[in-house]
C-alpha cells in the first residue's frame, strides 16, 4: 500500500518526473539505472489492489465442493502466506480423505471444521502483521533484531511476533494468531484510527472547498 494510501505516480505526466521521483525518496542510484522507455512503461501499467477472499465456509453441495487456497483464503503477498496455506489446505484435506477411507461427504465436513478456523486466522494474520505507523515499523525491526541478539534464555521472555512463527512446521494458523493477537490487535487498532484521521481530515478539506 501507498503511504496515505495515496498513489505518488497518479499526478506524473512523464517518465522523468518518475525518475525524479525514485532519485528522491528511493535512491539515486534506482534512478539512474531506470531508463526513460522503463519509466514509461511503469507509468503506463497502473498499480492495481490486492483481493482478499474471507469464507463462511469451506464446502458445498454435500461434498461436491471444496475450497482450496486463494479460494478459500486469498490474502495480500505482504508475509508471504497464501503457497504454504494452500499446501497446508491440502495436506488437511488428503488427511481427511484417508481418514474418513475416501468418503468425500464425511472427509469434507470434517475437513471445513478443521481448516475453517485456520483460514480465517490466515487472513487476520496477512493484514495485521506489518505495521502502517513509524513507530511501530520502529518497534518490529527492534524486537526481531533484538530476538536475535539476546540468548535464548532471555529472548524467551519475549512475545513472538506472526513473522517468527508462521515459519513454524506443524503450529496452525489459529494457533499463531492466538499467540500473537497481542501485536496484530495493536496493528488493526492502528489502522482504523489512521483511517479516523484521513476521513476527518477529507471532510474538513471539503468543509473549508464548500466555503471558499
Amino acid at each position: 500500500a501507498f503511504p496515505n494510501h495515496r498513489d505518488p505516480f497518479a499526478d506524473m505526466t512523464t517518465p522523468q518526473e518518475l525518475i525524479d521521483h525514485f532519485r528522491t525518496n528511493v535512491s539515486p542510484r534506482v534512478a539512474d539505472a531506470m531508463s526513460l522507455d522503463e519509466a514509461a512503461r511503469v507509468l503506463a501499467s497502473r498499480p492495481g489492489r490486492n483481493l482478499k477472499v474471507h469464507c463462511n465456509t469451506l464446502t458445498a453441495g454435500d461434498g461436491k465442493v471444496v475450497l482450496v487456497g486463494d479460494a478459500a483464503h486469498a490474502v495480500s503477498a505482504s508475509v508471504g502466506l497464501g503457497c504454504n496455506s494452500a499446501l497446508q489446505d491440502i495436506q488437511v484435506l488428503v488427511a481427511k480423505l484417508d481418514k474418513h477411507n475416501h468418503d468425500w461427504r464425511e472427509a469434507l465436513q470434517d475437513y471445513n471444521i478443521e481448516r475453517l478456523e485456520d483460514a480465517h486466522a490466515v487472513c487476520e494474520i496477512s493484514d495485521n502483521t506489518l505495521p502502517r505507523t513509524s513507530m511501530m515499523r520502529f518497534e518490529m525491526t527492534m524486537r526481531l533484531m533484538l530476538r536475535k541478539a539476546l540468548p535464548k534464555q532471555l529472548s524467551g521472555f519475549m512475545r513472538p511476533m506472526p513473522t517468527e512463527l508462521t515459519g513454524v512446521q506443524g503450529l496452525r494458523f489459529s494457533e499463531i494468531l492466538d499467540r500473537c493477537r497481542w501485536w496484530t490487535d495493536r496493528v488493526k487498532d492502528s489502522k482504523a484510527k489512521l483511517s479516523k484521521a484521513r476521513q476527518s481530515k477529507e471532510r474538513l478539506s471539503k468543509a473549508s472547498l464548500s466555503k471558499a
